[in-house]
């Protein structure tokens, strides 16, 4: 912002508006009040200019979110219509770890998340092999060197890529 304030000095408050827009103004229910709050915490006289400009700024920032969030649900519906829950190769690995009750991400070091991720963006090191995952399917893979294991599925979340949930541990074998 300073190098744009920089350029143009008289424009400081509209670049401003708009930082604020992106941060903590993001949730602003109207203009009006996007104005006052960043005024009031900027402590920023307003004028009949600045309200003009900062229209603008407001105007454009709304058609952008209203852009990016029409792609994202596009994209999404794209991924449904693909996603056959049985045919990995259609889904888009989100490459997010989420965690069921009996396990919490305090349970793994740095070497177990190094094989989490992989599965979780790729599906690769499940035991039962790429070529029989499933969605909402039961699939275990070996930690630390195959001494230890975690039970997962793969979920669909609500923009219809597929997560890795890790729903319990092994810290030994067997037998």
């Amino acid at each position: 912002m300073a190098e744009l304030a920089a350029v143009d000095p008289a424009r400081a408050a509209e670049y401003a508006f708009g930082s604020y827009l992106d941060g903590d103004g993001r949730a602003a229910p109207s203009f009006e009040r996007a104005v006052d709050a960043w005024a009031v915490a900027s402590d920023i006289p307003v004028d009949e200019g600045l309200l003009i400009r900062a229209r603008s700024v407001w105007d454009l920032t709304r058609a952008e979110r209203a852009a990016a969030e029409a792609q994202r649900v596009a994209q999404a519906a794209e991924r449904r219509a693909r996603l056959e829950p049985v045919k990995w190769s259609t889904w888009e690995f989100s490459g997010e770890i989420r965690f069921g009750s009996l396990v919490t991400a305090e349970d793994f070091d740095a070497r177990d998340f190094t094989d989490l991720g992989k599965i979780a963006h790729t599906g690769a090191g499940t035991e039962e092999g790429l070529d029989n995952l499933a969605l909402n399917s039961a699939r275990h893979a070996h930690l630390a060197g195959g001494n230890q294991g975690v039970s997962y599925a793969f979920v669909v979340n609500s923009q219809w890529t597929v997560d890795l949930l890790v729903y319990t541990r092994s810290v030994c074998r067997r037998g």
